[in-house]
């Protein structure tokens, strides 16, 4: 198959990186398609020096990864059956979604061809712009909530990736669906910790829940999710103790490097002590293997019942990535810390700003802006070296 395409690299002026940008051109009853992947780097030169790494290492991949999205041929079925399978077995794989993952958006479509099913919907012609919305007062009826919570909204967010594929590798006609993405209930947004809360949180789970206390300090130290803490074994561990290796994540596909510093060493050293059994170095209290509502239920009630504040893991994640922001550490290396491919997602959905940062850098610019000479003539000028 013969595609046709551009490459480029671009700077993105929000953050002051280079880009390679691969674009795939109309073609054969499809529509464009424009994908990015991040440089790493600042400078021109540099940027020259990756983009060609990038095209012996990454173009490829972005070949591949379009020549997955082909649908059938027109004289071929176009049923929704058929759609969501080619959604779940060819184009969520090539995206690098562990099976795990895609299991999950395996529940959420399965549940929406049900709908259809009853409704009598058999291909896309059959969609109106309020499907969606109908779907979801359906799952609130069939497949509803503990507490009478609202839908999770990552049954639509999968849902919706559905459509924008079929939109970008097909010609199937979809019409302009109304979506309204159920938000988050009050203050379970996440958020970091300031330092001081942070070391306050850490005390008192030693104090007064030494059986997860470990763990907490593990996550703080960290920024790790919850599925390699308890995925961690020694298998994982370097010999010499210098670091940990995933070769790919409970998420994604890309691997995780994580140095032992001091710190985390120590916590290794102790949480190896208390098991004589192979198996996961993290483990629940009685020695089983945790599970994340498990841990995840207990950390929410000990952090509301004694730090007086519910904190979750990804709270601490996201501390890690602001603290990590805060100190000065360069974008690209908190973004390997955190195992992400793409540093803007850790600059996007894990550092959050700091004000007494922002106060530092902003007295350091405003003190290079602005000389001590001009602000007197300013204030001489204003007629204020006479004011009490």
């Amino acid at each position: 198959m013969n595609i046709e395409y551009r490459i480029s690299m671009k700077l993105r002026k929000h953050t002051g990186t280079w880009q390679a940008v691969i674009y795939f051109p109309p073609q054969n009853g499809r529509k464009h398609v424009r994908r990015t992947d991040s440089l790493g780097v600042t400078r021109e030169d540099d940027a020259v020096k990756a983009f060609d790494a990038w095209k012996r290492t990454r173009l490829e991949y972005w070949l591949t990864w379009y020549r997955a999205g082909v649908q059938p041929n027109r004289g071929h079925s176009r049923t929704l059956v058929d759609l969501v399978r080619w959604h779940l077995e060819k184009r969520l794989p090539v995206d690098g979604l562990t099976p795990k993952t895609i299991d999950s958006y395996r529940v959420a479509l399965s549940r929406f061809l049900e709908f259809c099913d009853e409704r009598g919907y058999t291909s896309p012609n059959d969609i109106d712009a309020a499907i969606v919305l109908d779907w979801q007062q359906w799952l609130a009826e069939h497949y509803p909530l503990k507490s009478g919570r609202p839908q999770r909204p990552e049954e639509v967010r999968r849902l919706r990736r559905f459509f924008n594929d079929l939109l970008d590798f097909s010609d199937v006609a979809v019409p302009a669906i109304r979506w309204r993405v159920p938000g988050r209930p009050d203050g379970s947004h996440f958020r970091a910790l300031s330092l001081r809360d942070l070391h306050r949180f850490l005390e008192t789970m030693a104090h007064d829940a030494p059986g997860i206390a470990l763990e907490c300090a593990w996550l703080a130290n960290s920024g790790w999710r919850l599925g390699e803490l308890f995925a961690l074994e020694d298998a994982h561990i370097d010999p010499s103790g210098l670091g940990i290796r995933f070769d790919r994540q409970t998420k994604t596909e890309t691997p995780l490097i994580t140095p032992l510093p001091p710190i985390l060493l120590s916590i290794l050293e102790v949480a190896r002590a208390r098991w004589i059994t192979p198996g996961p170095i993290f483990r629940h209290p009685d020695g089983h293997p945790w599970t994340k509502d498990t841990f995840a239920g207990r950390l929410r009630r000990a952090s509301r019942q004694h730090f007086g504040a519910p904190v979750c893991a990804r709270d601490l994640r996201v501390t890690y990535e602001t603290l990590l922001s805060t100190i000065g550490a360069p974008v690209r290396v908190a973004a390997d810390l955190a195992g992400h491919k793409d540093p803007t997602v850790t600059v996007k959905h894990y550092q959050r700003p700091d004000v007494h940062a922002m106060q530092q850098w902003s007295s350091k610019i405003t003190a290079t802006i602005t000389s001590p000479k001009l602000l007197n003539d300013l204030r001489h000028d204003a007629k204020l070296d006479n004011v009490q």
